[in-house]
């Protein structure tokens, strides 16, 4: 899981926040961290601590991580939005086909590296060359197909 400061600065806009639904299992920075140097942290971690009280404080631990904390989607989160925002050739309508896998890939393939008219190697795509991690690469795939945007190292731009 990418839990780098570049990735956290790419999750923190609108198009990705917006769509967070409080889930266990996922991860959130704060977005306070260079000032008063707290983490990262993965849900489940709050949930061993919370044990059996849960449900009853779950609306609490949800209203204080929407309000303070960004959203890292993790690699099949992202995936997901992907795939349910983005008919690539039929994607969508494949999800549960033993070629999932290999739709990703493919959806991999084309955005990382320069094709020729045929879908041949013809080298590397220098825009997704810049990113250091599976999650940054999706991130960029999903902000470039679903909102039409890529990143300039600062923020993203149309």
């Amino acid at each position: 899981m990418d839990i780098s400061k570049e990735y956290i600065k790419m999750c923190d806009c609108p198009e990705i926040q917006g769509l967070w639904k409080y889930e266990k299992g996922d991860w959130f920075a704060d977005k306070y961290f260079d000032k008063c140097g707290a983490g990262v942290i993965e849900s489940t971690l709050v949930d061993e601590y919370i044990g059996d009280n849960w449900n009853t404080i779950a609306s609490r631990i949800t209203e204080f991580n929407l309000c303070q904390s960004i959203w890292l989607p993790r690699q099949d989160q992202l995936q997901e939005m992907y795939i349910t925002t983005h008919d690539y050739k039929g994607m969508a309508t494949i999800k549960d086909e033993a070629s999932f896998p290999q739709s990703l890939i493919h959806s991999i393939w084309f955005f990382a590296f320069e094709t020729d008219g045929g879908g041949d190697y013809a080298g590397v795509n220098e825009y997704a060359h810049q990113f250091t991690s599976m999650e940054q690469l999706w991130l960029a795939i999903v902000m470039q197909m679903k909102h039409n945007k890529t990143w300039n190292g600062e923020a993203w731009a149309v």
